[in-house]
């Protein structure tokens, strides 16, 4: 699963069997999540000393599960501020038919709102 969310947000779409798209959303919400609660909120002069340990703690939360620094970056950076203000379902799951070596049903999971290919 790491492996897959790990090219889910380095890519921001895969294609892959139902079943393992139903079990990698959870997952790949959760991360989204704790990206979101590690956003830095501008014009809170009296929070700044608190952003900084929550933007660390966040980081190295997000490192445990997937443990490449340049996609945790590319989460906090790009992912999670698209998501601000949206309270859940940043996961879509579309279904794309049979396989083609195996007739395994596959799907295509990807970000709701696609991030920018440019820091790939």
């Amino acid at each position: 699963m790491r492996s897959l969310a790990h090219a889910l947000f380095q890519n921001g779409r895969i294609r892959t069997t139902d079943q393992k798209c139903k079990e990698l959303r959870p997952m790949a919400e959760k991360i989204i999540t704790i990206a979101k609660r590690g956003l830095v909120e501008t014009g809170r002069e009296e929070e700044k000393s608190g952003a900084a340990a929550r933007v660390l703690h966040a980081r190295r939360q997000l490192l445990r599960i997937l443990p490449n620094p340049r996609v945790v970056s590319r989460i906090l950076d790009e992912v999670a501020p698209q998501f601000r203000d949206r309270p859940g379902g940043y996961i879509r799951i579309v279904k794309v038919g049979p396989r083609h070596g195996d007739n395994a049903p596959t799907s295509i999971i990807e970000l709701v709102e696609r991030v920018s290919e440019s820091s790939t």
